[in-house]
């Protein structure tokens, strides 16, 4: 795995506020918050990019889209946020320059 932030927070070497974890991924808190609820969700696999990811990666793909659902519902932020998914494949696209993860930010 790539030396980033990311693969840093999931080997414990960089502390993370965990709000979820399981055997494919992490959910975490930013802690530059740029909004009340800010959360990351990071797979342990390490995905440089949407373009790298293969058709194997598919469920892993999923499953972090219902980790954020899972996330949102346990914290009690749902919001229209997911109403629109090609807003989300815009973000989640953006954001995949260095590491595939997805960030839900709301609460205002």
């Amino acid at each position: 795995m790539a030396d980033t932030i990311f693969s840093k927070i999931l080997a414990g070497e960089i502390p993370a506020d965990i709000v979820w974890s399981d055997e494919f991924c992490i959910a975490f808190r930013d802690i530059n918050p740029q909004a009340p609820a800010h959360l990351l969700v990071i797979p342990r696999k390490a995905i440089v990019s949407l373009a790298d990811a293969s058709d194997d990666d598919t469920a892993l793909l999923g499953h972090l889209m219902r980790v954020c659902a899972k996330v949102l519902s346990k914290k009690k932020l749902q919001t229209r946020a997911f109403a629109s998914s090609q807003t989300l494949a815009r973000t989640v696209a953006k954001m995949c320059r260095i590491c595939i993860f997805m960030c839900w930010a709301g609460g205002r």
